[in-house]
């Protein structure tokens, strides 16, 4: 609806429509296409190097201390 109402389908119009505005409605057809966007997602690979980064206490030695918390 949103889309209809402000972008009419006109591409001079289409800074009305953010991502976060535009990308649910193609969410339903993705998820049914690909499975769950968590599979494949790029946010999962950046929070997963966001969290490994703040378990690093020692930055002179990360790899060291990243494999002690492994352990």
């Amino acid at each position: 609806e949103f889309e209809e109402l402000y972008v009419q389908r006109r591409a001079d119009r289409l800074h009305f429509v953010r991502a976060s505005i535009h990308a649910p409605s193609h969410m339903p057809r993705e998820t049914e296409r690909l499975g769950p966007s968590m599979i494949y997602s790029q946010f999962t690979m950046e929070r997963t190097i966001g969290n490994l980064g703040e378990e690093i206490k020692q930055h002179s030695n990360p790899y060291a201390n990243l494999s002690e918390r492994a352990i």
